[in-house]
């Protein structure tokens, strides 16, 4: 094996940290299950969801049951990412993980805050919908759903921001 990587100035007072690596594997994991607890044709937690794609879902709509799986996958790899960044890239280019790992925070984020914000808008009656929700959706979306988004996605960018020091003191 070849010399270390020099330390980049940035980096040198990061700390270590590697539970936000870990957090956001344990978090991305979880969603992840149920994604794929939902593909198999599981309606647990689906009147959660509420509107067409709850009916959908529990009528088995393969496109919905594709889409589960589809996002399972993507949640998976994204936890996967977590565990990385939290144990090291072994062989795999550390900027390209960084940079996935950076761009997957900020989706997760944002996305996460515009949700939050419309459900908000709606609960709070500063927008009627068209179609009013069921009963408890829209709380239970802006209490689990879309929190769950944007902490996983400040989990996955701090484990970002810590991962080159955890690498470094291997």
């Amino acid at each position: 094996m070849g010399p270390r990587p020099r330390r980049s100035a940035a980096w040198v007072n990061r700390p270590a940290w590697r539970w936000p690596g870990w957090a956001s594997a344990v978090v991305g994991g979880l969603f992840a299950l149920l994604s794929v607890a939902w593909g198999l044709g599981s309606t647990v937690g689906i009147s959660s969801l509420g509107g067409r794609i709850e009916e959908l879902a529990r009528e088995g709509d393969p496109t919905v049951l594709a889409l589960a799986w589809v996002t399972g996958l993507a949640k998976a790899v994204g936890a996967a990412l977590g565990v990385v960044l939290a144990t090291g890239p072994g062989r795999l280019p550390r900027r390209w993980l960084l940079r996935t790992a950076w761009a997957g925070a900020a989706v997760l984020v944002l996305y996460g805050l515009a949700q939050q914000v419309g459900v908000l808008l709606v609960l709070t009656g500063a927008v009627t919908p068209t179609t009013p929700p069921a009963d408890g959706v829209l709380l239970t979306r802006a209490l689990l759903w879309e929190p769950w988004f944007w902490v996983w996605g400040l989990l996955l960018g701090l484990a970002a921001w810590c991962a080159p020091a955890v690498w470094d003191r291997r």
